[in-house]
């Protein structure tokens, strides 16, 4: 989910000197812990049901932490709560 995990999860270097397999194998471990985190927030956030008037507040709160004034929205908080997957036909908080 985009919103919530965005384009990427940190990011994690090696430089070309020193021990790099060792370096690496650590720095795979450290994304197998970012994973984790991932799926133990998105477990959490499906046990969230929101009713319509609750997705509605959530959508418009989401495009006011974004934009700051609600004025100059490019979208509607219908457009941004309104599914377009089918996995997001759900109203859970995920």
């Amino acid at each position: 989910n985009g919103l919530v995990c965005g384009n990427n999860f940190g990011e994690i270097r090696v430089p070309h000197k020193g021990d790099i397999v060792g370096q690496v194998i650590e720095g795979a471990y450290e994304v197998l812990g970012v994973f984790d985190k991932v799926t133990d927030n998105m477990e959490a956030m499906k046990e969230i049901h929101l009713n319509s008037d609750e997705q509605h507040l959530f959508g418009r709160a989401a495009l006011m932490v974004r934009y700051e004034d609600e004025n100059k929205t490019p979208v509607t908080p219908e457009q941004i709560i309104t599914p377009r997957r089918r996995e997001d036909k759900q109203n859970d908080l995920w």
